[in-house]
């Protein structure tokens, strides 16, 4: 059999073992090797024919960019691979301290009920638990987005090296057929055939260069095939993760949920102790002073705030429309704002979903008074002298400073501060006082 037939058949071999899933990437590589043992024989063919030459020419330049182009994308992904994981690992760690932190939280209720201590320190301890546990769910939900984030920049990826494979495919499929076409000249007789030494050396310099191009391009599907094979287990991994992490915010819902059923029970003893009632409400109501304090001097350094925005409020939970505690006086002293809970359509608690700005305006407020009164809050101003207060927050989306639109998402509903389960209190200031949020406020038609 001559040279170039048996070079053709080598070189449709190594493109059918990159696509046959039985195959190995090693016995790839060995083709490989053995086309590189006899390509020169068929690159010697090729020079042989202007046509041949020609291709040759004209695709190594683009193999060779094309090279270029995937080094530094791998280069960009491994970099990228690289913040990712130490993302996702920085936020592992930090859920498995605060893990650590609602164990030990857990063993110091349990001594307090063994000793029968006071209800009041059982109560500030289970409160502290909470709290960490929102920061787990907190966690949690962070890993899954970066996850997802991971998981999309994987899929783009694939996607572009699916694509360079196809180029270099039907770059390879060129120089296979200009093989065929060259004729069955071998490359003793090209280099024989030379008229002189000169073109001899140029001839043997043509023939290696063409050699050398046929392996890129071999080496490039090589590199590409077994790229991908990595990005797609890759993909599949971070998938399993994600739905992993998505399997344990439901178990650490429950474990909350589970957590506020315990709070509501020991508010209840709480009730029956008259004088450790008295002291808990006391304390409640120093807190609630001292975030007052905090939001009057924020409102009075935003009291001179032009126009009016306009346009009417939007409901500022979506999906969850059960008033638990109104605007008004109350046993614990007047409630400023109004608390809105309940369930969904689908039966969930409102903690985790979305909280919107109920009109357009700039976050001015973001704040976080851990395990008092208001937890988690935000405050808008809408110009005028409107101002808007989203507290009990688990997650805030905004920081102070930016502009929002009404209707955008600016926090995850939660139960953070002084809360007894999760729903948002709303609060809202016409002309720099605060009013009653139901005056001004249409309640959606949801099922619930």
């Amino acid at each position: 059999m001559k040279k170039p037939v048996a070079a053709l058949l080598l070189c449709f071999l190594i493109v059918m073992s990159l696509y046959i899933p039985s195959l190995s990437a090693s016995s790839v590589a060995s083709s490989t090797l053995s086309l590189g043992a006899s390509s020169e024989p068929a690159a010697g063919t090729a020079a042989s024919s202007g046509e041949s030459s020609t291709a040759a020419s004209a695709n190594e330049s683009s193999a060779e960019a094309s090279s270029e182009e995937t080094s530094s994308a791998q280069s960009d992904s491994s970099e990228m691979d690289e913040e990712d994981a130490q993302t996702v690992s920085d936020l592992t760690n930090a859920y498995d301290e605060l893990q650590k932190k609602v164990e030990e939280l857990e063993a110091e209720k349990d001594k307090l009920a063994s000793e029968q201590k006071d209800v009041t320190k059982y109560l500030k301890t289970l409160d502290k638990q909470i709290d960490a546990t929102n920061d787990q769910l907190n966690l949690l939900n962070d890993e899954i987005g970066d996850l997802n984030d991971r998981l999309d920049t994987l899929t783009a990826r694939i996607f572009e090296v699916e694509s360079d494979i196809s180029t270099t495919l039907e770059i390879f499929k060129q120089r296979l057929r200009a093989i065929y076409m060259s004729g069955h000249a071998t490359e003793i007789e090209l280099l024989l055939s030379s008229d002189n030494f000169v073109d001899f050396l140029t001839r043997a310099e043509i023939l290696r260069r063409i050699s050398e191009y046929d392996q890129k391009i071999v080496n490039q599907l090589v590199a590409d095939k077994t790229e991908l094979e990595t990005l797609v287990v890759e993909a599949e991994d971070a998938k399993q993760t994600s739905q992993d992490k998505k399997v344990t915010v439901a178990s650490k819902k429950k474990e909350l949920n589970s957590q506020y059923d315990e709070q509501e029970e020991y508010l209840d003893k709480l009730k029956e102790d008259k004088a450790a009632y008295e002291a808990y409400i006391k304390q409640y109501q120093e807190e609630m002073e001292e975030a007052q304090k905090e939001i009057d001097a924020i409102l009075a350094k935003y009291a001179d705030d032009g126009d009016y925005v306009g346009g009417e409020f939007e409901w500022p939970l979506p999906g969850f429309t059960k008033i638990t505690s109104p605007y008004g006086p109350r046993s614990s002293g007047f409630h400023t704002g109004t608390d809105i809970a309940g369930r969904n359509a689908a039966g969930d608690l409102c903690y985790g979903y979305p909280v919107v700005a109920a009109n357009s305006g700039t976050v001015i407020a973001v704040r976080n008074l851990g395990s008092k009164s208001y937890g988690r809050y935000i405050i808008i101003d809408h110009g005028g002298g409107c101002k808007t207060l989203y507290a009990h927050l688990s997650k805030a989306e905004v920081k102070e400073g930016d502009t929002v639109t009404r209707g955008q998402e600016i926090a995850k509903a939660g139960s953070t501060g002084n809360s007894t389960g999760p729903h948002l209190h709303f609060e809202l200031w016409i002309e720099n006082t605060r009013v009653n949020p139901m005056d001004h406020l249409t309640i959606p038609s949801y099922n619930q």
